[in-house]
């Protein structure tokens, strides 16, 4: 702020003392704390010092309320960051400060375009005398003039005259301004009253009938499902069963017979024998390797059959169980064949029920 300013405003707080004319008067007490408390701002506000500042030129607007002071008042509140009271106290230095010189004026405009470039605003739409209350403080009732704000959320309260009170919950941005509003309250007229002649009889009520099922489709689950079941079951277990006989033990009892097979040929190879065909008609000392061998593939055959019957059995009972659940009874498939159902009705003159379907 131009100290030329300032020193202008306490040029006319001094001669606040003086009356108008030839003949001065002495200062009042309020008059002299407040120019004390006037240059305890000025000094506080050329050390930088904007709060106190702030607080001394509060004071001395508080001990002699001259409109001059409000420049001082707003710099100092702006340069210390409360942005909202000094837009108030700028923009009633402009109102008010009609003494106020062009250059004051325009140095209090440009504080007060500062100010406002860093607040938001909220505009309240209500029907009138709706009470308006912002952040728990009362505005009056509406209409109202939008109000300038910290950015940031508020809440806004609108209590109508007759209905109940709203809430609002408003965000603002600096340099924005926010609507916001109720609509106005309902009136319902009340209800005109009929003449009992004009009343007509009360006629009965009507008698729908609900339409029959809807006949199951092909991909619809069977009434019962006990045999989807089974079918399930024993084609896991003979899964399973395959998967044991016709690969692990007939590869057990293959490794087996090829090992016995093995130690024939060396020890055939050791006598000067040919191998081939040497179980046929075994020599003594081969008899018991010759009965391994055949046991051994014995149990490979068996298992392989085994495993076969069980594939077999696991296929049946999946075709089984296919087959089943697409020819089994559906779902619902004997109401939608006809099968009766019972329909309560009620009107004015008595009820019951109606039996519908197709026999």
């Amino acid at each position: 702020m131009n100290r030329s300013i300032v020193l202008a405003c306490f040029l006319v707080l001094a001669q606040t003392a003086q009356a108008t004319g030839a003949v001065a008067q002495a200062p009042d007490a309020n008059t002299i704390a407040a120019r004390a408390r006037f240059k305890e701002g000025v000094a506080f506000y050329d050390k930088g010092d904007f709060e106190n500042a702030r607080a001394a030129f509060l004071k001395a607007y508080a001990l002699r309320r001259h409109p001059g002071l409000l420049l001082n008042l707003g710099q100092s509140c702006l340069r210390a960051g409360r942005v909202l009271e000094a837009e108030g106290h700028l923009a009633l230095f402009l109102r008010d400060a009609k003494e106020a010189t062009p250059e004051q004026r325009a140095e209090a405009q440009k504080a007060l375009t500062a100010a406002r470039a860093k607040l938001g605003s909220i505009e309240f739409d209500a029907p009138e005398g709706t009470l308006i209350a912002l952040d728990g403080d009362p505005l009056g009732k509406a209409p109202q003039e939008p109000k300038r704000v910290l950015p940031g959320a508020h809440v806004v309260r609108f209590t109508p005259a007759s209905g109940v009170a709203e809430t609002r919950n408003v965000s603002v941005l600096a340099g924005q301004s926010v609507k916001t509003e109720i609509a106005a309250p309902i009136v319902v007229p009340p209800p005109v009253p009929v003449p009992v002649a004009a009343v007509a009889p009360e006629a009965p009520a009507p008698v729908e009938t609900p339409p029959p099922p809807k006949k199951p489709g092909a991909w619809a689950p069977p009434e019962n499902f006990a045999p989807i079941y089974v079918a399930g079951g024993v084609a896991v277990v003979g899964l399973a069963t395959s998967v044991l006989f016709g690969v692990v033990f007939r590869n057990q009892a293959q490794s087996a017979a090829e090992d016995v097979a093995g130690q024939i040929r060396s020890h055939a190879a050791t006598d000067g024998r040919n191998s081939s065909g040497i179980c046929a008609s075994p020599p003594a000392n081969y008899v018991s390797a010759c009965k391994t061998l055949a046991d051994n593939n014995s149990a490979a055959d068996t298992d392989a059959l085994v495993g076969n019957i069980a594939l077999a059995v696991s296929v049946a009972a999946l075709a089984g169980g296919t087959v089943y659940y697409f020819a089994a009874t559906k779902k619902g498939a004997r109401t939608a064949a006809g099968f009766p159902w019972l329909t309560p009705t009620v009107s004015s003159h008595g009820g019951g029920v109606t039996l519908s379907g197709r026999f």
